[in-house]
């Protein structure tokens, strides 16, 4: 039997729940788009043509993933991806 770490194989599923859906994929590619700045909700929504209720929904999975962050600047909100969790991520899962 193979002696994973549980909390790094629980780390690992979250992220493939993160990504688990075609709208969350269509999310990931633009802000991959977007880049280190980053977007607001209501841009975000506007490049991928998903209601903001429907994306609220969407991106809360893939915070749970920790596969975007947000930072606030002001008045606004701005999601990035988590390059470093995706990364640190995908090479768990290789070894």
């Amino acid at each position: 039997m193979i002696n994973d770490n549980l909390y790094e194989v629980k780390q690992m599923a979250a992220l493939f729940d993160a990504l688990g859906h075609y709208r969350r994929i269509i999310i990931y590619r633009a802000l991959k788009r977007a880049g280190s700045k980053g977007v607001n909700v209501g841009a975000l929504s506007e490049m991928t043509g998903i209601g903001e209720t429907n994306l609220a929904h969407h991106l809360r999975m893939m915070k749970k993933g920790k596969i975007i962050r947000s930072n606030t600047v002001g008045r606004f909100t701005f999601l990035v991806l988590n390059e470093d969790e995706l990364t640190s991520m995908l090479k768990a899962i290789s070894a």
